[in-house]
């Protein structure tokens, strides 16, 4: 209880609204104790407000986590625990958990001291516990998921599953957003992939299509145990959604996995039930397969999508060879063997030990004399940025103070339709900083965009303010960033980075 006030006290969009609705969900929690099977599974795809908030290794999900269990451990805290666990099952789990928990250690050995960099990059030691805490959570939840489960197996399924369902619903209304502000609902040309409110997409990875395919089973369950006709109904078209939302990832290894998660979901169906089939769910059951079949087709036939079939074999192969570059990077001895390199430790090994010759850009907060600066490196293209209210042909001011101590230093500052990969309609600006001898430079640049097309209001994309380091070799650094409209309204937040 203590750290989720503490987190909601120093919340950067402000803790009336997130204090206000953690309330509100513990007073339900406590009328319903079970309620937590519905919401924690609904709000799991859209509850990471990162982009917006600048935090991503504690975020809002997991604060609706810890609000789950202070309310569970307050009801429960004199009633006996209900793990039910075999001695195998406990086995396994103690094993499995140690493990986690000596590569947690390993990742943040020798312990930094703590300052901005600790909890906002992920070449920090303390990235381990940004991996880590996933376990946590689990362990966090069995408890009051078993409890539940011996209670009343039954509803305690149709409720998790019910959760599950309108996640979809959710997650995949922020990808019908997406699509519709970045490319259009019906465009299967263009190259853009969704990535939905993850905000771990934004280095690429494969969370979105990792939870679609996960999930969508469970939404064929659900639909297919429901009695109510609207119910069905409802279900089927959640389920069109995450199907719609999964193809436009254009993720070939998402689509194998939904193929194969339905594939064991048909066969235990027919296993279990056999003997009590009824025509309405085998109807349901065969609506579900057309459905799929019915949205996949367009998209799998889109010039994209034939594009990334056309190459499996090339990108198979380079797929291998990261696996392999990964392992040949790792130390030897069967400390390594057996604990592996430590959690979290991935992107920093990468940057010093990688084989392809790349290094990848960064970033880090320096302080110094009460003065809080971001410090930009060259490499691998890393775009640091903020969501600003910047509205189309208008025109803007904007400032920041930089420094740099190579002659040939630039800086270039794109505001960009952008959610988190790609953007769309620009305003590019680079300056050249030059060698500044240590002394800051202040610049001031007009952004006019005149040039953004307009948009309907349901589907407004997110505008980025960025900045980065394009010339290899030079190191800059950025201060006091402002950007004003003409009636002076202040557009960033953390201009001055005193807060990393």
């Amino acid at each position: 209880a203590g750290i989720l006030v503490w987190v909601v006290l120093r919340y950067p969009l402000g803790y009336l609204w997130l204090g206000g609705a953690l309330l509100a969900y513990m007073a339900l929690l406590w009328r319903w104790p079970q309620a937590w099977l519905v919401a924690v599974p609904a709000m799991l795809p859209v509850l990471d407000l990162a982009p917006f908030t600048g935090r991503f290794f504690f975020d809002e999900f997991d604060c609706l986590i810890l609000a789950t269990f202070v309310v569970a451990g307050w009801r429960y805290s004199s009633a006996r625990s209900t793990w039910n666990l075999s001695a195998a099952g406990w086995l396994l789990l103690v094993l499995f958990t140690l493990s986690v928990a000596i590569a947690a250690l390993l990742g943040m050995y020798p312990f930094p001291a703590l300052d901005l960099n600790s909890f906002s990059n992920y070449y920090s030691h303390y990235n381990a516990l940004r991996v880590a805490k996933g376990l946590l959570w689990i362990l966090v939840l069995l408890p009051l998921l078993r409890k539940g489960l011996n209670q009343d197996a039954v509803r305690s399924q149709h409720l998790l599953t019910l959760g599950m369902t309108l996640g979809v619903l959710v997650g995949g209304f922020s990808v019908l957003w997406e699509r519709a502000a970045f490319t259009g609902l019906l465009n299967f040309s263009s190259d853009y992939r969704v990535v939905g409110m993850f905000s771990g997409m934004h280095t690429g990875g494969a969370y979105i299509e990792g939870y679609f395919a996960t999930v969508l089973p469970f939404v064929a369950w659900w639909t297919l145990h429901s009695r109510s006709v609207l119910a069905r109904l409802f279900g089927v078209s959640v389920f069109a959604l995450g199907v719609y939302a999964l193809l436009v990832t254009y993720a070939r290894g998402g689509y194998i996995a939904l193929i194969l998660g339905m594939a064991v979901l048909g066969m235990g169906w027919l296993l279990r039930r056999s003997g009590s089939l009824r025509m309405t769910q085998i109807m349901s059951g065969l609506a579900l397969l057309l459905l799929l079949a019915g949205i996949a087709w367009p998209i799998v036939e889109g010039r994209f999508m034939q594009g990334r079939f056309a190459t499996v074999q090339q990108d198979a192969r380079i797929r291998t060879a990261h696996w392999q570059e990964a392992v040949d990077m790792m130390d030897d001895g069967a400390g390594t063997q057996l604990f592996g390199m430590g959690l979290g430790r991935y992107p920093e090994t990468y940057f010093w030990r990688n084989t392809s010759g790349v290094r990848p850009a960064n970033y880090r907060f320096i302080t110094q004399n009460n003065n809080t600066w971001l410090e930009l490196s060259a490499g691998d293209v890393l775009y640091f940025e903020q969501i600003v209210a910047v509205q189309r042909g208008r025109h803007y001011r904007l400032d920041f103070d930089t420094r740099s101590r190579q002659n040939h230093a630039n800086l270039t500052v794109p505001v960009c339709e952008k959610w988190m990969l790609y953007s769309t309609s620009c305003v590019w600006q680079t300056v050249h900083v030059g060698n500044t001898n240590g002394q800051w430079r202040h610049f001031i640049l007009d952004v006019d965009t005149a040039s953004f097309p307009k948009h309907p209001w349901y589907a407004r994309p997110s505008v980025k303010l960025s900045f980065y380091n394009p010339t290899l070799g030079t190191l800059l650094d950025v201060d006091n960033v402002s950007m004003r409209d003409k009636a002076r309204h202040e557009l960033v937040e953390n201009g001055s980075f005193s807060a990393g």
